[in-house]
């Protein structure tokens, strides 16, 4: 699930990069259905993290190419435990940061922060522009969607990203 999230977070990024390279006129919605794949690592330090490997990723004639750079991590806390010392309600918190940097140094964040409790239902993956990692040519970009990872590839996932971003 833990490489589930860094590496939708991931995909999702580089297919907002490709999305927001189309845009050239201020507040133009972009509607987002992509596909695209990348490797990950697994943190040996931090428990839990993913770590989406810096590659460089073209997304098209038009749009040139990107380096991808982020993580992701799902972070267990006992809530509750019984008589015994056993744990029996968990909280949850899975938090994806994505950064797409061009080649002349603007980049694009988009991130996922969620709460939730081991009794509830595991909340869908969505992402969201992060105004405060977006910088240049992004900055005030906005948008959210959500996203799909598959892992059958040895380690690499290909992340399906649908939703909407909208031009500064």
């Amino acid at each position: 699930m833990k490489a589930l999230i860094l590496l939708v977070g991931t995909i999702a990024a580089a297919a907002i990069f490709a999305s927001a390279g189309t845009a050239s006129q201020s507040g133009r919605a972009i509607h987002l259905d992509l596909s695209l794949t990348a490797p990950y690592t697994f943190n040996p330090v931090a428990d839990g993290e993913i770590d989406l490997t810096p590659t460089r990723v073209n997304l098209g004639p038009h749009l040139g190419s990107f380096i991808i750079s982020g993580y992701t991590i799902v972070v267990p806390d006992c809530v509750e435990t019984d008589d015994s010392g056993v744990c029996i309600l968990f909280s949850f918190e899975r938090q994806t940061n994505l950064v797409f940097t061009a080649g002349n140094g603007d980049a694009l964040g988009l991130f996922e922060d969620v709460t939730w409790l081991s009794t509830d239902q595991v909340p869908p993956t969505t992402w969201a522009v992060n105004g405060t990692t977006s910088t240049g040519k992004y900055s005030g970009y906005f948008g959210s969607g959500a996203y799909t990872m598959n892992f059958s590839v040895p380690d690499q996932v290909t992340i399906s990203l649908t939703g909407t971003l909208t031009t500064a």
